[in-house]
């Protein structure tokens, strides 16, 4: 019998580095975008960026015509929901995760990526264990304080948490202006109060 929740539609879930054609509006725009929301209207594609530059955060909000494929319009059209990211491996590079319920449907969207864009890499697959429970959780970042959300900021942004860390504590508390032992008590704050939020959102 079918599953009318649909609970069991997505079995895999699949995770693409993808550099877009230079007509993505993610390569339209100097400085680093920390965050991206895509979803589909009737008409198109709607883009919301937010854009860090010269010390200053701005949302950009972006419309972008079906005529117009993309990464995005590829997995939409592939009849799933794309969740895209910026990468910290490369300048312009996107994360994109969905989730599929055979390897055929993989293998389309897959097809129709390299279609639309520079170059896809597939980064991650696994298949999803159908008893496992989501577990949604949302961070306040507001609650951090200026100076430890700073220093969060600039560590996501240099990469110090990807595998392998792409730079040093020595290094971030260099370009911040600090001691390190002072960049790291904020940091380790930082990180604190966050994983305090997701604790008490179980």
């Amino acid at each position: 019998m079918d599953d009318p929740t649909g609970l069991n539609r997505s079995s895999y879930r699949l995770e693409f580095r993808v550099r877009p054609t230079r007509t993505c509006p993610v390569r339209e725009f100097d400085g680093t975008i920390t965050d991206i929301s895509v979803f589909r209207t009737e008409d198109g594609i709607n883009c919301e960026l937010v854009v860090r530059a010269e010390g200053e955060t701005a949302v950009k909000q972006l419309e972008r015509p079906l005529s117009r494929p993309c990464a995005c319009t590829a997995v939409f059209d592939s009849g799933s929901v794309p969740r895209v990211r910026p990468s910290r491996s490369a300048d312009g590079e996107l994360l994109v995760t969905t989730y599929v319920d055979s390897f055929e449907a993989a293998q389309s969207i897959r097809a129709e990526l390299d279609d639309v864009a520079d170059a896809v890499e597939l980064v991650d697959y696994w298949k999803v264990d159908r008893e496992q429970t989501a577990w949604p959780a949302q961070i306040d970042l507001a609650a951090l304080t200026d100076s430890r959300r700073a220093a969060l900021f600039r560590a996501i942004d240099a990469g110090y948490y990807e595998r392998p860390r792409q730079t040093t504590l020595s290094e971030l508390s260099s370009l911040a202006g600090l001691d390190e032992s002072a960049f790291e008590s904020r940091l380790r704050e930082a990180e604190r109060e966050i994983l305090g939020q997701i604790s008490t959102s179980r």
